[in-house]
């Protein structure tokens, strides 16, 4: 199984990190110590998250904790946006904010 790291995906002292994927293909497990938000811009597919697979399309909101092993098929079409979180992110950031 894949394993990415935090220090693979962001940037020298950046929490966040916004990719664009355009995916027809299937992504093998993996797992990551970051937090990821998928949000699908359009078409379909599916995402297994541990052991539990859901039918994703257009306009859905995935939230996917670190440590939790992923992995998804799209079909043509299947377009989506990746919200890379860095864990302390949410703690220091978000939490504490008014």
């Amino acid at each position: 199984m894949l394993h990415f790291s935090k220090t693979e995906v962001f940037e020298t002292g950046t929490p966040i990190s916004i990719l664009k994927s355009v995916k027809t293909a299937e992504v093998d497990t993996h797992t990551h110590d970051f937090i990821e938000l998928v949000y699908i811009k359009s078409g379909s597919g599916y995402h297994k998250i541990d052991d539990m697979e859901f039918e994703v399309k257009k306009g859905d909101l995935l939230f996917i904790n670190y440590g939790k092993t992923h992995s998804f098929r799209g079909e043509d079409g299947f377009t989506f946006y990746n919200i890379l979180l860095t864990p302390w992110f949410i703690s220091d950031e978000l939490i504490n904010s008014e």
